[in-house]
C-alpha cells in the first residue's frame, strides 16, 4: 500500500514536471495545448484520478508563472483549472476498451471543457479579445488533438508492455 502511494506520487510529479517543461518552451498555443492535454490524459491513465486532476489544476498556474498566459488572464486561471478537471474526469468516466468509446470519451471531454471555458469567457470574465480567443475554439481543437495523441501513446505503451512480457 505504501509503495503504491509513493509510486503514484512519483509518477504525478513526473507528469507535472513534463507539463512544466513543455510550457517552458513557449511554443505556440496549438502545439503546447495539444501536448499538455495529452499529458493530462496520460496522467489520467497512469495515476489516480485525484493526482491527475491535481496536475490539471496546477498547469494553468504554471502557465501564468511561466508567462504562457498573459497576466491579464489571472482571473481566468481558476476557470482553466476547472476546465482541465472536467476534461480529465469525463475522459476517465467515458473511456472504454473499444475504440468508438475512446473517441466518444475524447469528444465529450473536449466539448465539455470547451463549453465551460466558452461560458467563462462570454458570461463571467471580462477579458480583452485576444485572451478571450485563446480560451475559445482553440481549446476544442487542442482537447481533441491532445486526446488522440494520448490514445496513440497509450496504445503504443500497452503493446510495448505486452511485448516485454
Amino acid at each position: 500500500m505504501r509503495r503504491e502511494k509513493i509510486r503514484q506520487l512519483v509518477l504525478a510529479a513526473l507528469f507535472l514536471a513534463m507539463a512544466a517543461l513543455v510550457q517552458s518552451w513557449h511554443l505556440p498555443q496549438l502545439i503546447t495545448g495539444v501536448v499538455i492535454n495529452a499529458i493530462l490524459l496520460l496522467a489520467c491513465q497512469m495515476v489516480s484520478l485525484k493526482w491527475s486532476v491535481a496536475i490539471g489544476m496546477m498547469t494553468p498556474v504554471l502557465a501564468l508563472m511561466l508567462g504562457i498566459l498573459p497576466s491579464v488572464m489571472l482571473l481566468a486561471v481558476p476557470f482553466i483549472a476547472v476546465a482541465n478537471a472536467i476534461y480529465i474526469v469525463l475522459f476517465r468516466r467515458f473511456l472504454s476498451v473499444q475504440m468508438p468509446g475512446n473517441i466518444m470519451a475524447i469528444g465529450l471531454s473536449s466539448l465539455a471543457k470547451f463549453f465551460w471555458l466558452f461560458f467563462a469567457v462570454n458570461v463571467v470574465l471580462d477579458l480583452p479579445p485576444e485572451p478571450s480567443a485563446m480560451l475559445s475554439f482553440p481549446q476544442l481543437f487542442t482537447g481533441i488533438a491532445g486526446g488522440i495523441l494520448a490514445l496513440l501513446l497509450i496504445r503504443t505503451m500497452e503493446r510495448w508492455h505486452k511485448d516485454k512480457k
